[in-house]
Order: C-alpha cells, then sequence, then structure tokens
C-alpha cells in the first residue's frame, strides 16, 4: 500500500470513569471489535446515524409491550457526566481516522455555539459515548425481549408454506400492522 492510499489518522486524548470503560468494553467484545474500533463505530454513528437509529430504536420500542419497554427503562444504566464527581481515571489516546476526528470537531464546535457553559471536548465525547452505550442496551434489551415473548408466544419455530411452497410469515399480535 503507498503512502497515497493510507489512511492518516488523528489522535484525540480520552479520560472515563471505570463505569463507562467497562461498558465500552463490553460492547467492543460483543461486537467483536476492539476498543478503539468501537469508540470510533460509536462516534461515527453519532455523527452521522444518530437520527435514524434513534428512530429505529423508538420503533422497536413502540412494537413491544408495555412491560418489555419498562423492563428496558428499569436496566439502562446511567452514568454521571459531570466532571470531578467520579474520577476519570481510565486516559488513553483514540485513533481516529482524519475525516471522522474532523467531523466529530465540528460538531462538538456546533454543539458549543449557542452554549453558556460549554462543554469540553473530552466532556463532548464522554456524551455521545454514553448515549451509544444506553442506545446500544435498548436496542439488544428490547430484541431479546421481544424474542423471548415471540417464543413464549406458542408460535411455531417451522416455517409455514403455502400451497405452491413459499413461506408463509405471521406477525405476533403486538408487532405494528400496515393498514
Amino acid at each position: 500500500m503507498s503512502a497515497d492510499e493510507s489512511k492518516s489518522y488523528d489522535r484525540i486524548m480520552l479520560r472515563l470513569n471505570q463505569t463507562l470503560f467497562d461498558s465500552l468494553s463490553r460492547l467492543a467484545s460483543n461486537h467483536h471489535r476492539s476498543f478503539n474500533g468501537e469508540l470510533s463505530a460509536a462516534f461515527a454513528s453519532w455523527i452521522f446515524e444518530r437520527d435514524t437509529l434513534t428512530l429505529m430504536k423508538d420503533r422497536l420500542l413502540a412494537s413491544a409491550g408495555e412491560d418489555i419497554i419498562l423492563s428496558v427503562h428499569g436496566q439502562v444504566q446511567s452514568f454521571d457526566l459531570r466532571t470531578g464527581t467520579e474520577k476519570d481515571s481510565c486516559k488513553f489516546p483514540v485513533r481516529l481516522r482524519e475525516d471522522l476526528a474532523l467531523s466529530l470537531r465540528e460538531a462538538y464546535s456546533e454543539a458549543n455555539e449557542d452554549c453558556d457553559d460549554a462543554l469540553s471536548l473530552n466532556g463532548y465525547m464522554k456524551m455521545v459515548l454514553s448515549w451509544w452505550v444506553s442506545h446500544s442496551f435498548q436496542v439488544e434489551a428490547c430484541s431479546k425481549a421481544i424474542y423471548r415473548d415471540y417464543k413464549d408466544s406458542g408460535f411455531s419455530s417451522k416455517p409455514i408454506r403455502d400451497s405452491m411452497g413459499f413461506r408463509v410469515f405471521t406477525l405476533p399480535s403486538y408487532a405494528p400492522r400496515c393498514a
């Protein structure tokens, strides 16, 4: 690979508290990514896909029963992002593609434009990462609960076939239907 073809990277120093670090480490392991890869995915998702991902999560929650929604919301971990409340003991450089680092800094600047209490870049990154952990947990927990509910509802795990041999899918009672 020539020097022109290689991607250039930018390093940003990040400080996290142990709780957020552990949650991100678990996510990275679940997603089969390195810790740095998980952070890159979180930042890219926040910058480029946040609205779509939030809409998808909300639609997933809307298709769940009330008991599932209450269960998922009751289990969501929250993080104290205020400075000085929990020591940010995990300090390390994050390697981001140059274009992603530039987009992250632009999003950070836009977020601080109209704020009286400006957030540090590290505080902004912690906010993004806590959103990523919370979002990922809600999607995973809701998906598992809906699947469990589906399996417990007595639907056959064998596909139903029509007279031509094609699979016929039926929606569970809680699934949204088109009018």
